[in-house]
């Protein structure tokens, strides 16, 4: 699995919205492989504690390909 919590590549943080109970964050998650790359919520979710929504917008990444990734969090 990702771990989102990086702000390294292939995978950043690219914008935060964080509300007084809610964060919502937008990574961008690039496949920098030679394989397909094939993204999965359940997956994604194990390295966030505090998630209540995660939205994929393409779950199957060629190589090269990128797609941005929605979390819902409870802040801090």
């Amino acid at each position: 699995p990702l771990d989102l919590s990086t702000l390294q590549g292939p995978h950043l943080l690219v914008r935060e919205i964080q509300g007084q109970k809610l964060r919502g964050l937008t990574y961008w998650v690039q496949n920098d492989t030679q394989e397909p790359l094939v993204l999965s919520e359940p997956e994604l979710a194990k390295g966030l504690p505090k998630l209540i929504a995660l939205l994929i917008s393409k779950k199957t990444l060629n190589p090269g390909e990128g797609t941005d990734v929605y979390v819902v969090a409870r802040a801090n």
